[in-house]
């Protein structure tokens, strides 16, 4: 999800399967400190102070002063600015003044101002955007975002700091524009290379777009600017298990609960390796202690009653607590993933209800990707045929 940015929900659910980026996008932008539902904590930079080159100063000459007195009002007036509205008036009054034809070096100036301006602006249409989708009407965040895009976009334009690709890459991400988000962080690490959020950012999308070992390797330049970034472990982690290396996957994992004991997330990411791997046990107790931790991770139920409906080993099978937990899944986090329903019907199958079976898989189709639907088939011909699903360790 992206940092924070993380505004919205990631849930990576099943480690065979990547959920919408792994640990959520990072905004830089001061109204983007909370997350949109995510599941972990959104890093943010404050940006309210003025930019480089933006801020009260003497001058050298009337001309020059009378200009950067008026710039210096509108920046008085701007650093008060909470809305839109207030932004806005700032706005108008920067392009006033432009269009009064100022010397050289308040013209730079006031671009840079009005630039700030802008990013700050957007930063505003972003939280609204946020609110917006907290509140379910999804059209109105959408259309708030592609107002933020706009106000970095001609941020940009006026003065192109990193600050405003940054912003803009994850709102553009929050659109699903993720080539373009991309680049446009991409932008911003080259103008300010040790900032890690922008790099997580960028890593999140590369593990989204199957570029993992492009991913793993900006997961590797976030720890080398910051070592106790644990969403990194976690990113990295996932990314070494998309290559295959399975004992680096688990290493990040142990030390992001090393780190953190009481990591309900990292538990659950653990134990999904575990029972790729076939360590029913590990994985068996790694579910137990991230419902423990946190008795709201709709996705550690879920993924705990797979094991207890699926597992080859029927020491780890049980049908009530499959039952129970899968329901108990998706009264948390609800139907609309098909993966929960899903394991609801596997969760029926296992104890024989094959008529409740055939219609949790029929509803997981309805809802799921076309590239998994086969799949999900495959598995409503066993519940025909009136035969559970067994699944299979790698090794």
């Amino acid at each position: 999800m992206l940092r924070t940015l993380a505004r919205r929900q990631t849930r990576w659910m099943g480690i065979a399967i990547v959920g919408w980026l792994a640990s959520g996008l990072v905004a830089s932008a001061e109204a983007q400190v909370d997350g949109r539902s995510s599941n972990r904590t959104a890093r943010s930079m404050r940006s309210t102070a003025a930019p480089s080159g933006v801020a009260p100063a003497s001058a050298t000459s009337t001309s020059v002063a009378g200009g950067r007195q008026q710039i210096d009002s509108i920046y008085r007036m701007a650093s008060q600015a909470k809305s839109v509205g207030k932004s806005k008036s700032a706005l108008t009054e920067c392009d006033r003044l432009a269009a009064t034809g100022l010397d050289a070096e308040n013209d730079r100036y006031l671009r840079r101002l009005r630039g700030w301006l802008l990013n700050r602006r957007g930063e505003a249409y972003a939280l609204s955007a946020t609110q917006a989708m907290e509140d379910g009407n999804d059209r109105d965040a959408q259309q708030r975002e592609l107002q933020a895009v706009a106000d970095y976009t001609a941020s940009i334009e006026s003065d192109p700091q990193w600050r405003a690709y940054h912003n803009r890459g994850v709102s553009r991400a929050m659109l699903g524009e993720y080539d373009d988000a991309l680049a446009d962080f991409s932008a911003a690490i080259k103008l300010k290379p040790d900032y890690p959020n922008t790099r997580f950012n960028r890593a999140e999308l590369l593990l989204e777009r199957e570029a993992y070992a492009e991913a793993e390797r900006e997961y590797t330049s976030v720890l080398e600017l910051d070592p106790n970034d644990a969403d990194s472990l976690i990113g990295r982690g996932h990314a070494r298990f998309y290559l295959a290396n399975f004992d680096g996957a688990l290493e990040d994992f142990d030390e992001v609960i090393r780190r953190q004991p009481e990591n309900a997330v990292a538990y659950a990411d653990r134990a999904d390796l575990y029972a790729y791997l076939g360590k029913w046990e590990f994985s068996a107790q790694d579910y137990r202690m991230a419902v423990k931790l946190d008795q709201t991770l709709g996705r550690a139920y879920q993924s705990a009653a797979w094991l207890m409906s699926t597992c080859p080993d029927d020491n780890f099978r049980d049908e009530a607590l499959a039952l129970r937990a899968a329901k108990r899944a998706i009264d948390l986090d609800g139907q609309q993933d098909y993966r929960y329903l899903d394991t609801l019907a596997a969760a029926h199958a296992n104890a024989r209800q094959y008529p409740d079976a055939l219609k949790a898989i029929q509803a997981a189709m309805k809802v799921a990707p076309d590239a998994v639907r086969p799949e999900l088939k495959d598995r409503m011909t066993l519940y025909q045929a009136q035969r559970p699903f067994r699944d299979t360790a790698v090794r």
